[in-house]
């Protein structure tokens, strides 16, 4: 399969009702090691640009309103954490007895980002159209992002068992939580924000 536009768009819109085929068929495209940082990137830049763009056209409520990050700030943040995600579930799912490499993890965890961007668009739509449309996709795709996970890290690492990838993904939050609060903790944070 060759790594074009029309092929990437159509396993993105393959991926909510094949999550398992999908992944296989990313791992299976031979994309190069030397494009999978870009690729990570762009998506993410991708990302923060659009939940901007939502902050936007969809602002919450005076009463519910928070103080956003800058763009450089959000971007910092989400590209962080999500690289802590991959590694985690690439290096305890090794552990777990998985069989995957980073690179896999990262192709496959872009992969994912790229799909819940496509789904963030449709949600976007929905809430604009609908406040309660919004909210019944949001729901939708919070569901589908966890199908998917548990699916593609199943795939990633070949337990054939989706409650062991579900026990992984599980621990590897658990994990990279943890380490977040602790980091808070010493700066005198907490998850609030407060000093």
């Amino acid at each position: 399969m060759n790594l074009t536009p029309s092929t990437i768009l159509a396993l993105i819109a393959q991926a909510p009702v094949a999550p398992r085929a999908t992944a296989q068929a990313v791992l299976d495209m031979g994309v190069p090691r030397q494009a999978l940082w870009p690729m990570f990137i762009l998506v993410m830049i991708a990302s923060v640009l659009l939940s901007a763009v939502s902050q936007v056209l969809t602002p919450l409520p005076a009463e519910q309103a928070v103080v956003w990050l800058s763009p450089f700030s959000m971007a910092m943040i989400v590209t962080g954490a999500t690289i802590a995600y991959i590694a985690g579930i690439w290096l305890i799912g090794v552990q777990f007895g998985g069989n995957g490499s980073f690179a896999d993890s990262l192709l496959l965890m872009t992969f994912l980002q790229a799909v819940l961007l496509a789904a963030d668009v449709v949600k976007i739509v929905a809430t604009v159209i609908s406040p309660a449309l919004g909210g019944a996709v949001f729901f939708v795709v919070a569901l589908m992002a966890f199908w998917l996970n548990i699916n593609f890290v199943d795939v990633l690492h070949r337990f054939g068992s989706l409650l062991k990838s579900f026990f992984l993904i599980l621990f590897v939050s658990f994990v990279l939580g943890t380490i977040a609060a602790l980091l808070l903790a010493s700066m005198g944070l907490t998850i609030s924000g407060a000093t």
